[in-house]
This record gives structure tokens, sequence and C-alpha cells, in this order.
């Protein structure tokens, strides 16, 4: 799934040799913003580990995403594949500077095996997945980013993109904001 720079690059790249047409200009565009923001916000994700889990394809997406942003993912999570155990570890191979440690691949199964483990992680900055998840990241006590499907717990968000250079520049957003949320409660209702 085209979700970062990478593998949004790569579909970029195969529709314009598909179609011999040059990239468009406000593709370009989007893709500039996206590293601009990638820039800007670099120092709230890098060294963030993160859990991810949702649909093979959504989490190996995401999961090279996060890499990008300099996070480390410590868990990723799908249901049955057959080449979700090997993908992911490719993944893991393209950033080995991330990792201290080998993440855990949670390859079917299900949700209460993740939140297990998760417990006995020495530290989790963030967890990414659809809202059958909430419970997890309210348990461990974790700020937590929808994507994926389903989300039944906000409304809006089946419109909400994270594929192509937009669209991750949308979920850097929800990603940074998720740490900083944390970091700095609103102290408002305190008040």
């Amino acid at each position: 799934m085209p979700v970062g720079i990478a593998t949004t690059d790569a579909f970029i790249q195969s529709l314009t040799r598909l179609s011999g047409k040059r990239v468009p200009e406000v593709i370009l565009d989007e893709r500039g913003r996206l590293v601009d923001a990638m820039a800007d916000s670099f120092h709230h994700t890098m060294m963030k580990r993160v859990a991810i889990f949702g649909d093979p394809d959504t989490v190996l997406g995401l999961t090279r995403f996060v890499c990008e942003l300099g996070m480390t993912p410590v868990a990723v999570a799908a249901g049955k594949s057959k080449t979700f155990t090997q993908d992911a570890e490719a993944v893991f191979a393209e950033y080995p500077h991330l990792f201290l440690d080998t993440p855990k691949i949670f390859n079917g199964g299900d949700l209460f095996e993740l939140e297990e483990y998760l417990k006995t992680c020495k530290r989790l900055d963030l967890i990414i997945g659809h809202s059958k998840g909430v419970d997890i990241a309210n348990e461990i006590g974790v700020p937590r980013v929808r994507a994926g499907f389903p989300i039944y717990d906000r409304f809006g968000y089946q419109k909400k993109p994270i594929v192509g250079y937009r669209g991750a520049e949308l979920l850097l957003y929800d990603i940074a904001n998720a740490i900083l949320d944390y970091q700095y409660p609103d102290d408002r209702t305190q008040q």
C-alpha cells in the first residue's frame, strides 16, 4: 500500500512508466509538502516506539512509513497471511539502524496476544490501528492513532486518506499530534 515517500514514489514511477506521461506538478508539490512536514516533525517522531495492527497491506504500509519517520516498530500484527512475516522482515531490513531488538511479528492470532506482549514492552509511545485496539491503548496508557478498517468510534475517518503523499501528510499530523497531546495534555479541563 503506498503510504509515505518510498512506496508512493514507486507507485508514481509505475504510473509514469505505464502512461508515458510526466508527473504532474500538483503531485510533486504534494511530495514536497510531505517532505517538509516530515522534517518539521522529526524531533517529535524520531525514536518513538510504536505498535501497529490491522490488515496485512495496511500494516506493512504503515510500518514502512513510521520507519521513514524515524520511529521504531516494536510489534506489528495482522490477520493471517502467507507472506506477512517475510514482508514485515523485509521492511525491518530496510531500516536496521532503528532496531536494537527484533520487532515482534504477529501473523494471525488475535489482539489479546498483541496486548499481552505490549504490556511486557519496556516502553511504548504510540499504537496505530483500527477501532478494535482502542481498549488496548487505554489499558496500556499510550496514545493511539486510528488507521485502517474498521473505524467505528469516530465519524468521517472512512473518508480520511492515508495513501499517497497527501494521505501520508495527514497521517503524520495525526501521529505527531497524538504524541504531543499525550506529552502536553490540555490543562483547560483542570481550571
